[in-house]
């Protein structure tokens, strides 16, 4: 258990049980406490310490300061990216985006510098999960042109900002998609150019299975975090035979006829949308 000294709730103390009732019921009665409530502190001291719990403490701690948008936990939510925990960089970036919605512009300085910070040397990719939370500020001018200079700018991750910045719904980024459509072409990229080329569809109104989906952190928390919420009280070997498990059930790989036939049907519709002609003025307009 983390030092967060011996005065500790007894609900954030239930948040180390490995018993899945106990822990629901913790993170459900904290979401609920009035803010910015006596526990905050706690709760951010164990994400900070994340790396000295060997339960999943430090998951919940952050599922529970994203519901109360807590804008006090946000650099130890920033730090938590720069790590190889992917499962809790994913809870970290929920959390940011949560907070980012209840907030709005006001707590974007410190994402946006963490991000600029890490352009040149992010071993981590710790960036790619810190542009997600702009785009659901959809309303805001300020966030989609960082997300613009992003795009310009940062050519290892293209494709995700892309998914990223068309959320505003933004019709003349469109020509920034063209433009980067015609390099990824040219250069080969066939990866880049399907992913890049998704977006602009999705963009220019074509309705792929994904795009009526919601997205993860608007879920119910226990249903989000359900697959970590089931490992609790179980072993290293049960909880992998568990991940096997899924993994087997994958539709793309159990020869799924539905699966492959519907996702045939979406590389047709990608494939043969129609492109605009590039044309510099909107492209300038929109990227200054």
């Amino acid at each position: 258990m983390n030092s967060i000294g011996r005065k500790i709730d007894p609900r954030v103390k239930a948040l180390f049980s490995t018993n899945q009732k106990e822990v629901v019921r913790a993170v459900n009665a904290l979401i609920q406490e009035p803010r910015p409530g006596k526990t905050e502190e706690q709760l951010i001291k164990i994400v900070s310490e994340w790396q000295n719990d060997d339960g999943y403490a430090s998951l919940w701690s952050m599922v529970i300061l994203g519901q109360r948008g807590s804008r006090d936990a946000i650099p130890c939510l920033l730090n938590m990216l720069d790590s190889e925990a992917d499962y809790w960089k994913e809870a970290a970036t929920d959390a940011l985006t949560q907070i980012v919605r209840e907030h709005g512009e006001a707590v974007l300085p410190p994402i946006e510098d963490f991000i600029e910070q890490r352009m040149q040397h992010d071993p981590f990719d710790a960036r790619l999960y810190a542009y997600s939370p702009l785009a659901v500020l959809k309303n805001s001018e300020h966030a989609k042109r960082f997300l613009i200079q992003a795009f310009e700018l940062d050519d290892t991750w293209q494709a995700p900002i892309a998914h990223d910045l068309i959320k505003f719904e933004d019709k003349r980024v469109l020509y920034l998609l063209r433009r980067a459509l015609e390099y990824a072409l040219r250069g080969g990229d066939k990866i880049e150019f399907n992913e890049l080329k998704d977006a602009y569809c999705i963009l220019d109104g074509v309705l792929f299975a994904s795009t009526a989906q919601k997205e993860l952190w608007e879920e119910d928390w226990a249903d989000r975090w359900s697959i970590k919420l089931s490992e609790l009280g179980k072993s290293e070997e049960e909880i992998e035979a568990a991940v096997n498990a899924r993994f087997k059930k994958l539709p793309e790989l159990r020869g799924n006829s539905k699966y492959a036939e519907d996702l045939k049907k979406e590389i047709m519709i990608r494939d043969s949308h129609p492109l605009i002609e590039f044309a510099i003025e909107p492209y300038l307009e929109i990227r200054v």
